[in-house]
């Protein structure tokens, strides 16, 4: 936001001040994700610590001498223990517990294969193996999102019926198995479902924010160039009017020579309140300009067709960008003003040929002109619209004729070139 001639230091204090509230919404709008990514890495770690010192209890009790060769015991117990401590450690920093997430519900799924092939009868074998079950589908979610969670968390329940059915067969006494693995599938696929509901919870939260804050920030910035404009006018009234009329009715040399000074200031005020006036971004998102033209439009009081055709891709340098809509926004004002009634057809086309080009088409079934007969004093053509847009590079093409309608066609593309 800049400041005026004449722009009260309060008014300059607050504009800087909407400007900082402004970067403090934004900021504030992204730490959803960060939270929610915060407190899942603290219940995968609190539940991970709590579920692994349930299995090492069994582990130590009577399960390692009872697990067939001691070389697989220790290799089972090492694939289940060592990485969760690793994912326990790393809660604090949720973008390291992720890593170490990922290498935990690899090691889990090997011990879980080691259990399955090696255990002669796991019937009658503890069952600490199953125990991080849930913890595994937490990570697995946190690692790499509720498809691949879903599919991991069936494979291991049906690895914990495979366990049992295996070697009993389909007989009564599978069905402990059996249910084993029912419960490891529904508690499993309840723990991914509720990690995923939270993350998309919390991105649509963010995004509805973000979009807020762009809209809202669109908002305060046309205002502020509604300002700027009516600073620009009351200066233009102030001097240039002022000199002007000094000039009128300088009569002697004394009187001239007060009307060049006024003349001179007038420039000089006029120079330095363009430059100031002038945005301050480098460039402008080419869907910004799209919706900068739709919101114009809805201002209007006639019905208007807005049509785009491919993507808005790229963004224009921010005078061009300036120059474009202000020059649109004029053809579609001389449209609604001398065109006809509403029952006109007009309508508003946007293309972009190439990334960082724009195209731009106002078009009406109205009365109508002749493009070569236009007055001197009839400026909205001549300045606002083909000055505006040939004062950046770009081309503007006006095709009319009387009862036949009005085609203006503003084009710009990063070379200058026509498109």
């Amino acid at each position: 936001m800049v400041s005026l001639p004449g722009q009260s230091a309060q008014e300059t204090e607050q504009n800087t001040r909407l400007g900082r509230e402004l970067n403090s919404i934004a900021a504030v709008s992204s730490l959803g994700a960060v939270r929610v990514e915060r407190w899942i890495a603290i219940c995968i770690g609190a539940s991970g610590l709590l579920y692994g010192l349930l299995a090492l209890s069994g582990i130590l009790s009577d399960g390692m001498g009872r697990l067939g060769p001691q070389l697989i015991g220790y290799s089972v117990a090492s694939l289940e223990l060592v990485p969760l401590v690793l994912v326990v450690l790393a809660t604090p920093w949720p973008w390291l517990q992720r890593r170490a997430s990922i290498l935990f519900v690899v090691c889990y799924l090997l011990a879980v294969l080691l259990w399955v092939r090696f255990v002669p009868d796991p019937l009658v074998q503890p069952s600490w193996i199953w125990y991080l079950c849930t913890v595994a589908s937490a990570c697995v979610a946190q690692a790499f999102g509720r498809t691949i969670a879903l599919c991991y968390t069936a494979l291991i329940a049906v690895l914990v019926g495979i366990s049992g059915v295996v070697h009993e067969g389909f007989v009564i006494g599978a069905r402990e198995p059996m249910m084993d693995a029912i419960f490891s599938l529904t508690l499993g696929t309840l723990v991914v479902i509720l990690v995923d509901l939270f993350r998309s919870a919390v991105s649509q939260v963010d995004t509805t924010a973000r979009l807020a804050l762009e809209k809202y920030s669109g908002t305060v910035e046309r205002a502020a160039q509604e300002l700027e404009r009516a600073e620009v006018d009351a200066l233009v009234h102030d001097t240039v009017l002022a000199s002007l009329s000094a000039a009128v009715h300088a009569n002697t040399e004394q009187q001239q020579h007060i009307a060049r000074d006024m003349a001179d200031e007038a420039i000089v005020r006029l120079t330095t309140a363009v430059a100031l006036a002038a945005p301050s971004e480098e460039r402008m998102a080419l869907a910004v300009v799209q919706e900068r033209l739709t919101d114009t439009v809805a201002t209007l009081d006639v019905p208007i067709l807005v049509q785009r055709y491919g993507q808005m891709e790229g963004a224009l340098p921010a005078d061009v960008a300036h120059a474009l809509i202000q020059a649109a926004t004029q053809a579609l004002t001389n449209s609604v003003q001398h065109a006809g009634d509403a029952e006109v057809p007009r309508q508003l086309t946007m293309r972009a040929p190439a990334p960082g080009s724009l195209v731009l088409e106002i078009i009406d079934r109205g009365r109508g002109f002749r493009p070569d007969q236009i007055a001197p004093g009839r400026l909205g053509v001549r300045v606002s619209i083909r000055g505006r847009v040939e004062s950046v590079g770009g081309e503007v093409r006006i095709l009319s004729a009387p009862d036949r309608g009005t085609r203006v066609v503003l084009s710009w593309a990063p070379q200058g070139g026509t498109n």
